[in-house]
C-alpha cells in the first residue's frame, strides 16, 4: 500500500483506525510505503514491512531478474530431464510390448503349421490303424483256413 509524498492532510487517511485495523487483519502481507522517508503514519506501524517510499516498496516486492532467470533455467532443466526419463521409460515399455505382440499373419501361419502337423499325425495314425487291422484280418483268415483244413486232414489221415 503506498502513496507518494504530500501534505499531512493528504496522508492523514493512513492514520485512521479503520485503515490500521484492515492492514493489521489482512491475510495478505502488507508493505506500507506512505509519503517520503520522513513521513510516518500509523499504517507504517501495523504493516508487515515499512518501505521509505513507494519506489522502495516496488523494489522489495520485485524479485531479482538474474535470480528469476537462474531459477527458471533450473526448472526448465529439471522438467526436460524428467520428461526425457519418462519418455525413455515409455519407449522401453513400448519395445517390450511390441516384442510380445505378434503380427496376426504370423499367428495364422503358426496355426496353419500346427494344423498341418496334426493332419499328418492323424493320417499316420489312421494308416497304422488300417495296417494293424489288415494284419489282424490276415491272421484271422489264416486261422480260419487252418480250421477249415483240419477236418479234411483228419479225414485223409483216417483213410
Amino acid at each position: 500500500m503506498g502513496r507518494g509524498g504530500g501534505s499531512l492532510e493528504d496522508l492523514w487517511c493512513f492514520n485512521e483506525a479503520r485503515v490500521a485495523e484492515a492492514i493489521f487483519n489482512s491475510r495478505i502481507p502488507v508493505i506500507s510505503a506512505v509519503g517520503h522517508e520522513t513521513d510516518v503514519s500509523i499504517a507504517d506501524f501495523v504493516a508487515d514491512v515499512r518501505a521509505p517510499t513507494p519506489s522502495a516498496a516496488a523494489e522489495i516486492i520485485s524479485p531479482d531478474q538474474a535470480h528469476l532467470q537462474l531459477r527458471l533455467q533450473q526448472l526448465h532443466n529439471r522438467l526436460q530431464h524428467n520428461m526425457q526419463q519418462k519418455l525413455s521409460r515409455y519407449q522401453e515399455k513400448l519395445r517390450w510390448i511390441s516384442n510380445r505382440l505378434k503380427h496376426p499373419g504370423d499367428k495364422l501361419n503358426e496355426h496353419a503349421q500346427r494344423l498341418d502337423d496334426l493332419e499328418l499325425r492323424l493320417s499316420k495314425a489312421m494308416q497304422q490303424a488300417v495296417t494293424t487291422r489288415q494284419d489282424k484280418l490276415q491272421q484271422l483268415q489264416q486261422r480260419q483256413q487252418r480250421c477249415l483244413q483240419q477236418p479234411r486232414i483228419s479225414a485223409l489221415q483216417q483213410k
